[in-house]
């Protein structure tokens, strides 16, 4: 997903716990000047929960703040920093000597796309992220209401109601935040960069290695037109590991550059 997408996420949550942090204080502190009155103890409830908002809301700034500018100053090298050349090979200047693999910042491929391309496979991910995001929201639709008409004695009309529309909103938002991951270039030409834990997708950054991600499986989709490199990547969460894919047009001309770079990403993902 994109990374500015995620840190504008964090800043307006750190907004909103920031607002709510400083409405519960004034409410607190009136519970507390009520003392001996039996509420009080209320309002050292209330007020340890605005602390800790606040304090939540600075910490979801920062870390927003300082992802927004990380990644604009990734994204600013990687637009100046030349790609190597795959399919040039390697020189060896002596015979014991063993060539270092490529750095993981290193830019693997630089991809500009004709604008027929560009519709083609735009058309395609619209298709593909839709059938996800309808599968996705059956799931959570099914398993929601199981486990609400467990835990609750409520009608089944209720719970359906309920249950489909959170599983409405999932899809939708799931979707939204996929396809904006890709977007389209208005003025100047449909380009891709790719590296050896991101992938540059027309000014949008979606990285499937650091921190909290590890790179899974990488192949070429045969089927669309033009084929299509798929970059499996994983995280935790508390129910367990997920996934997604990041999809990359290959261009006319550039399947053999595809191979090479879909072997190059394996060996950086085996050190």
């Amino acid at each position: 997903m994109d990374q500015k997408i995620i840190a504008r996420g964090g800043l307006l949550t750190g907004v909103m716990l920031l607002v709510i942090g400083i409405c519960v204080f004034p409410l607190a502190i009136g519970f507390l000047t009520s003392y001996p009155h039996q509420l009080w103890p209320l309002g050292l409830l209330l007020l340890a929960s605005s602390m800790l908002m606040i304090a939540g809301s600075v910490k979801s700034l920062r870390s927003s703040s300082k992802k927004l500018k990380q990644t604009d100053e990734q994204m600013r090298l990687l637009k100046k920093t030349p790609a190597i050349n795959l399919t040039k090979p390697q020189q060896h200047t002596g015979q014991d000597e063993t060539v270092a693999p490529l750095s993981i910042n290193s830019v693997l491929a630089r991809w500009t796309y004709t604008e027929e391309e560009w519709k083609k496979f735009y058309a395609w991910e619209l298709k593909d992220r839709k059938l996800s995001a309808v599968v996705t929201g059956l799931v959570v639709a099914v398993i929601s209401s199981l486990l609400f008409k467990f835990y609750r004695e409520t009608s089944w009309w209720v719970v359906i109601a309920i249950c489909a529309t959170i599983s409405i909103l999932y899809s939708m938002l799931s979707y939204h935040f996929a396809i904006s991951s890709i977007g389209r270039a208005v003025k100047l030409p449909n380009t891709v960069v790719i590296t050896g834990n991101a992938v540059l997708i027309n000014d949008k950054l979606n990285p499937f290695t650091d921190e909290d991600r590890w790179m899974g499986e990488v192949k070429i989709l045969e089927e669309p037109e033009p084929k299509v490199l798929e970059i499996t990547y994983h995280w935790n969460t508390r129910k367990g590991s997920t996934s997604d894919e990041i999809h990359i047009p290959i261009p006319k001309g550039k399947l053999g550059e595809a191979v090479l770079l879909m072997d190059q990403l394996r060996k950086i993902r085996e050190q």
